[in-house]
């Protein structure tokens, strides 16, 4: 009943004007008419951001995953904008990006307000 809908992501954000400048930074599209105390992007294919101002959270776990075509080129930038790429010692301790069982391939960074984010490139 839910599989026809695009889904829309909520991140907490401690400082919300620091991370609307970090998501800008990104290429997302800032909607200049969010209500006060939230900021929503447009993310492509009908997908939106929602950040919502509150104290930090501590999440270990991955809060949002964009779906990219080529994870190299996109990591590349990234770094080229000083975004850290994380490693995990189980994982990828020696590479940003991840080549799993099925070919797809993963990288994780944080965004300025400590949520864990993912690319994932799916062919």
């Amino acid at each position: 009943m839910l599989g026809k809908y695009p889904l829309i992501t909520n991140l907490p954000a401690e400082d919300l004007q620091r991370a609307i400048n970090f998501y800008t930074k990104l290429g997302l599209k800032y909607l200049d008419n969010s209500p006060k105390g939230l900021a929503f992007f447009d993310c492509g294919n009908a997908t939106q951001l929602i950040l919502y101002e509150r104290g930090r959270t501590k999440a270990d776990h991955t809060a949002a995953v964009f779906q990219v075509d080529d994870i190299e080129t996109i990591v590349e930038q990234l770094r080229s904008q000083d975004i850290k790429f994380l490693r995990y010692d189980d994982i990828n301790k020696n590479s940003d990006i991840v080549t799993g069982d099925t070919g797809h391939k993963i990288a994780w960074f944080n965004d300025s307000e400590g949520n864990i984010l993912g690319l994932i490139q799916t062919r």
